[in-house]
């Protein structure tokens, strides 16, 4: 039972009773006061049950659940429902006899219908004396598809609603436009999706607009121009930037119409959750296939299904439609049903069901005298939900009585429980002296299109506010190698994907499709190795290129450890387009060891020689930022040489730097940082060795701002060895390269001896210093 309703009763004592006494009897503690609705209604309610039987089941049912009387805790002055200045009825059954239509739009519709005319001020309904809201209604209905089309009949009729059936704000129309918006900036260079993008309902454009803009260079250009600035914002500010532009370009035609405040809380809400998915996305189109995977699915996980759930508009004042099962526990002024008589709920498989027991055991039922038994039980949970549709109100309920046509009887039919009570509602008689405290009208109220006139604050034109400006300085937040790159640049889209692993999100960067800094007339040395690996390429090859490197056994050769590979190349479902699995696997194995066996100093040093000891690998790192500048870094790079090294942004970082170094390994005294790279740096069908030589990759590491990666990860070491070492650390003896290995090509040589496929780098003193002072805390430069 609930306090402010009437409670059930189950073996003649009340649901809610619960204390004992030291003999073991017990104390039933019977909630007997409704505290949600007036006099009139509770009344009625009392009234209907003892008309129709207090059983919360059918007649044959065996349930013990039943209907208590209960009592109005209203004040004596309680707050009045009237209709042209007398008590209003507080309940009221419309009774359709004539032959039903085919499905149940009749009943919505003229539920849409008198809704309307109530709401009409000049209709005379009133609460405490003022003229009723829509705010004051609810329409309760048995599925979501109801509450949709209930939601577009109000509409249409010029009352603002709100669909809470709707889980999540995916599920939503401005979802799809919006999805077609971020799909025409991403691909700003293609007219067709532009042209898509302005006939949404967002955009707002016309067919006959459409057609006029063919004639229209200059309109055109302006509309092209307008996508190509949102893609440029995009990429440098991110997703949330180019929404709230949007919301800026259509809040004022949004506002003049019924629905404005939902589509632009919509809009906001999702280009809020986009924000959050571009932090873990590698891209517009990464994105954008998020999007769309959750609009089409339409679900969410546990995880966020809390955060795609839809907002409330703040000042609107709608009227509601929603489940019947979502209603429970909820309360509304005025409550419509107009499908009570179509409730038939879910019903189990014809050839089984689910038993559940007093103990909440549960037993499939799978003869016959089981699933008759679940069959019952499921329509006794139909009485139920018609009670808790019918204890929703606060003033007062209309229900849609189904036509006698329509009413079925038995079990086995899965009848609706309002059908079998029409019968007895049907037959209620007043004692002459008064009225019966419930009402029946003949005939559904008629089907009109009159829409609600607007009037007060209604009728006020809704002016569409600017933004508030841009903060000043940053919020703390999670930064990493690849949220201070990803939108600073455009990310090639060619068909031989490369990656990069920052060892926090996962994001992987594109390259374009070769960095060789060759002469048109240079030779291509093809080599075995490099082909091998053409056709596999992309974000599930690098991770399992380094699930191999990360758990390999250390002394033991790749082509002897050929589980551990296929394992891998298994776990991140990478095929290889001509070989098969076992052949790919020896090739990938004998490639890995190649580069562990690689020289990499010319004097010797080799990975595969190193024991585990002096190896680490994916060691993560974080450290604090508070006010470091990227414009003041890119001053100090370009003095050490290295003008480009750092995005052209110019935030001023505060939060946690976080990251990843894929291995640190020491030799000769020094520790090392280390990153693997799987990319494929030649084009996808052909790869020589001269795109992985040392100019190659000196091209490759400064388009793609590995050397920024490189910094971080030095800064973050030199950080570790310092708190480790203390006192005694120095730079010059502790401190080693940045060795970046692009494992296609290294230790594979060019015809001259030139090795390929390895990027040495040891950083400036003076750099070091200056990117330490600036990517330090306010308690590390006071230190």
């Amino acid at each position: 039972g609930e306090s402010r309703n009437p409670v059930f009763q189950e073996h003649g004592q009340e649901l809610d009773s619960g204390f004992r006494r030291n003999d073991g009897s017990k104390d039933r503690l019977t909630l007997d006061v409704n505290r949600r609705s007036t006099h009139a209604y509770v009344a009625a309610i009392n009234a209907l049950y003892a008309h129709v039987g207090e059983k919360l089941g059918a007649q044959d049912s065996p349930t013990s659940i039943r209907y208590t009387e209960v009592q109005a805790d209203a004040p004596e002055n309680e707050v009045r429902f009237t209709h042209q200045g007398r008590p209003a009825e507080a309940l009221i059954f419309h009774d359709d006899t004539a032959e039903p239509p085919g499905d149940d739009t009749a009943a919505l519709l003229s539920c849409a219908s008198r809704i309307a005319a109530m709401l009409d001020p000049a209709a005379g309904w009133r609460i405490d004396g003022r003229p009723l809201r829509a705010s004051d209604v609810c329409v309760l209905v048995p599925r979501n598809r109801d509450a949709q089309r209930i939601t577009a009949f109000l509409r249409q009729r010029g009352i603002a609603t709100v669909d809470r059936s709707r889980a999540s704000v995916f599920e939503t129309d401005t979802a799809r436009d919006l999805l077609r918006l971020l799909d025409a900036v991403a691909h700003c260079q293609e007219p067709r999706r532009v042209r898509a993008a302005a006939a949404t309902r967002l955009w707002g454009l016309g067919y006959h607009e459409l057609r006029a803009l063919r004639e229209d260079a200059v309109g055109w250009r302006a509309l092209v121009a307008a996508f190509h600035q949102w893609h440029h914002d995009w990429q440098a500010r991110g997703v949330l930037a180019v929404v709230l532009a949007l919301m800026q370009r259509v809040a004022a035609q949004q506002l003049a119409t019924r629905d404005g405040e939902r589509v632009l809380t919509d809009l906001r809400h999702l280009g809020e959750l986009l924000q959050e998915a571009e932090d873990r996305s590698d891209g517009m189109a990464s994105l954008l296939a998020w999007f769309r995977a959750r609009i089409e699915s339409g679900e969410a996980g546990e995880d966020a299904a809390e955060a795609q759930a839809l907002r409330l508009e703040s000042d609107a004042r709608c009227a509601q439609a929603m489940t019947l099962h979502a209603s429970k526990g909820l309360e509304f002024n005025l409550v419509f049903l107009p499908l009570m008589g179509e409730h038939r709920g879910p019903a189990s498989l014809p050839d089984m069901g689910l038993l559940v027991g007093r103990d909440g055991s549960r037993e499939l039922a799978l003869d016959t005298a089981g699933r008759m038994q679940v069959a019952l039980e499921e329509q006794d949970e139909r009485f139920r939900v018609l009670y808790v549709a019918l204890t929703r109100a606060r003033f007062a309920s209309q229900v849609w009585l189904p036509s006698p046509n329509k009413a079925t009887r038995g079990i086995a039919a899965a009848a609706a429980p309002l059908s079998l009570y029409a019968g007895p509602i049907r037959a209620a008689k007043g004692d002459g002296a008064s009225p019966p405290p419930f009402a029946l009208h003949p005939g559904w109220p008629p089907v009109t299109n009159r829409r609600v006139p607007r009037s007060g604050d209604a009728a006020m034109p809704r002016i569409a506010r600017p933004l508030p400006p841009p903060r000043q300085g940053p919020l703390p937040s999670r930064h990493s190698f690849t949220t201070l790159t990803v939108h600073g640049r455009a990310i090639a889209d060619s068909g031989a994907p490369a990656l990069d692993e920052d060892g926090v999100d996962g994001s992987m960067l594109e390259l374009p499709e070769t960095f060789a800094i060759l002469e048109p007339e240079a030779p291509r040395t093809r080599s075995a190795a490099l082909d091998a690996l053409l056709g596999v390429a992309g974000a599930d090859f690098g991770n399992a290129v380094h699930a191999i490197l990360e758990h390999r056994r250390v002394g033991t050769p790749l082509r002897d450890q050929q589980a551990l590979v296929r394992a891998a190349l298994d776990d991140h479902a990478v095929r290889h387009p001509r070989l098969a699995a076992e052949a790919f696997a020896q090739h990938l194995a004998a490639r890995l060891d190649g580069a562990l066996d690689a020289d990499l100093d010319g004097a010797g040093l080799r990975l595969a020689a190193l024991p585990s000891r002096d190896l680490r690998c994916e060691m993560a790192f974080h450290y604090l930022l508070d006010g470091a500048s990227l414009a003041r870094l890119r001053i100090a790079c370009a003095q050490a040489g290295h003008p480009d090294m750092i995005p052209p942004r110019e935030e001023t970082l505060l939060g946690l730097m976080s990251g990843k170094i894929d291995l640190v390994f020491r030799h000769g005294g020094r520790f090392h940082v280390l990153d693997w790279k799987g990319n494929n740096l030649g084009r996808f069908d052909e790869a020589c060795l001269e795109d992985y030589a040392p100019a190659a990759l000196d091209a490759a590491m400064d388009a793609a701002s590995y050397r920024f990666q490189a910094l971080l990860y030095t800064v973050a070491l030199e950080r570790y060895l310092a708190q480790r070492l203390g006192a005694a650390y120095r730079r010059d003896e502790h401190l080693g390269d940045a060795w970046y290995l692009f494992v296609r090509a290294t230790g594979l040589r060019l015809p001259d001896g030139t090795p390929c496929g390895l990027w040495r780098h040891r950083f400036d003193g003076s750099l070091l210093d200056a990117a330490q002072r600036e990517l330090a805390t306010a308690q590390g430069r006071a230190a």
